[in-house]
């Protein structure tokens, strides 16, 4: 009974697993559309993305030298 109750728990936990990855894929596919979306209307400007970025890259740098 404890085996069928392991592999149970192992089946629920590797189907979590795989939802959350398809989610996390439809969210990515979703904000690179919204993104792509918006440099081609002209809402946003490529500089700005690429100043988002240098932000970005610079505060995780600042983080990992503070831990």
């Amino acid at each position: 009974m404890f085996e069928f109750l392991y592999l149970l728990a192992c089946a629920a936990g590797i189907f979590v697993v795989v939802q959350l990855v398809r989610l996390t894929r439809r969210l990515i596919h979703r904000s690179a559309a919204v993104l792509n979306a918006s440099l081609e209307t002209g809402l946003i400007s490529s500089g700005f993305i690429a100043n988002t970025a240098y932000l970005v890259l610079f505060v995780l740098i600042f983080r990992i030298c503070l831990v």
